[in-house]
């Protein structure tokens, strides 16, 4: 139980560093949703991505994209990358 403990420690370490830097520039955040949208979990094959990736894919651009232009285009939130990635981030969790 303490190697699960000091393992999720590390993990979250980690990747709580990696979001520091990339909010900071909205250019690196939209890397980063793009990279959270990409890497998800889902069916793959030894060569690379199936496809029914892509059938995956368009689901979740449907309801990710439409949330983002909506809540940046009314300027419910500012266009910056510490508000861009929660949105994006929950908005592709909800898949």
């Amino acid at each position: 139980m303490v190697v699960a403990a000091v393992r999720a420690v590390v993990q979250l370490t980690a990747v709580s560093s990696v979001i520091v830097v990339v909010a900071r520039s909205l250019w690196l955040s939209a890397l980063f949703v793009l990279v959270m949208f990409t890497v998800r979990p889902g069916p793959r094959q030894a060569g690379g991505c199936c496809r029914r990736c892509v059938a995956t894919w368009l689901p979740i651009a449907a309801g990710v994209v439409p949330v983002l232009a909506v809540v940046l285009g009314c300027r419910a939130v500012p266009l910056t990358g510490i508000a861009v990635v929660p949105i994006a981030a929950s908005s592709s969790a909800a898949r």
